[in-house]
């Protein structure tokens, strides 16, 4: 007698949450019991899988990227699929079935002992139970911004840095207190003309691009540099690069074939001697709310060398002009290879320099 297997697939949202909650017995409604989506789906369903996929974006033929970047979004779903995850326990023909069917090898399996999705623990790491929590940490305010306004070499922030160069490690030392700071005076400051950034991710309700949407409102000529290929913050970010757009600001997608994962900002304020330009170089987003938790370098400087690379930068990004040498950073670019190569000899060369990679 033959015997026939059937198998059907479900297509899950991406909102549906990795754990379902059970608020039976929990005091006050509160769930305190917790299982796994594809252990609830796999009382129904059978053995659980999922498989993520991903098309390649041809660049080279796509005119406009933000279309481009859209369309991708939108077809993202069917697309061809890289990457195959599966329960540890799945059935050898069903597995095989899944590869014969998605064109898949079995170098594009991997097997997963536990949880399919392990963002899904934010939902319980999220619960207000402190007493299961590690004590947290409030970010200090960075000894030189302690005293902004009390003397008139310390009136705001410029006035600090012009005093000297500031490093910040985040998150220890406050992001809100020193680049943010930043920008959102630089926004709102008379003497400033221009704000050019970059932008990679950033958070849900970014003060960040709060503050370049006022700086341009107030006549400031301001400038981003978007990053659409930001992978998974896709959508995201071209939603505030039309948000940016309509608030007269300046949007650039990046440079084709490349990402844009540099964080840049620079600010052209008029002083009584002239124009002087600021520069923050960081190693992190402009995120206020992942600062908090990831480990970051920020440093802020007038340094007029460091300026004009910075101004360079943003030339050849937005296309305004090319130049392959600059003076302190370096900008890699099409030759990784040679990029790191020169760098390890720079190094070896001159242990004891500064050198900005962006």
């Amino acid at each position: 007698m033959k015997h026939e297997h059937w198998m059907w697939t479900v297509m899950v949202a991406a909102l549906v949450p990795g754990m379902v909650a059970s608020a039976e017995d929990a005091p006050q409604g509160k769930a305190l019991a917790w299982i796994r989506f594809e252990k609830a789906a796999e009382s129904y369903l059978g053995t659980p899988y999922i498989f993520l996929g991903k098309e390649e974006i041809d660049e080279e033929e796509a005119e406009d990227l933000l279309s481009m970047i859209s369309e991708e979004l939108r077809e993202r779903r069917f697309a061809p699929v890289v990457r195959l995850e599966v329960d540890k326990e799945m059935p050898e023909y069903e597995r095989q079935l899944i590869m014969r069917e998605l064109g898949l090898e079995s170098d594009d399996v991997y097997e997963v002992s536990g949880l399919l999705d392990l963002t899904a623990c934010n939902l319980i790491a999220d619960l207000p139970l402190r007493v299961h929590k590690y004590k947290s940490w409030e970010p200090v305010v960075p000894n030189p911004l302690v005293h902004e306004g009390e003397t008139k070499d310390t009136q705001d922030i410029f006035a600090i840095i012009r005093q000297g160069d500031l490093l910040v490690h985040h998150p220890y030392d406050s992001f809100a207190a020193s680049v943010q700071r930043l920008v959102e005076e630089a926004a709102v400051d008379d003497r400033v003309l221009a704000i050019k950034q970059t932008l990679y991710r950033t958070s849900k309700n970014s003060r960040i691009i709060e503050a370049l949407r006022k700086a341009a409102a107030r006549g400031k000529y301001v400038t981003a540099i978007v990053e659409l290929k930001a992978r998974f913050d896709e959508a995201r970010n071209i939603e505030w690069a039309k948000d940016l757009a309509q608030a007269s600001v300046q949007v650039y997608y990046g440079v084709k074939g490349l990402k844009t994962h540099s964080k840049v900002c620079i600010i052209v304020r008029r002083e009584p001697h002239g124009i002087q330009r600021y520069v923050h170089f960081g190693t992190g987003n402009y995120n206020e709310a992942t600062a908090r938790l990831y480990s970051d370098v920020s440093f802020m400087t007038c340094d007029e060398t460091l300026c004009g690379d910075a101004t360079s930068f943003f030339n050849a990004i937005t296309g305004y002009r090319y130049q392959k040498n600059f003076t302190v950073i370096a900008f890699r670019q099409y030759n990784r290879r040679n990029f790191h190569a020169g760098l390890f000899q720079f190094c070896l060369q001159r242990p004891f320099s500064r050198r900005i990679l962006i």
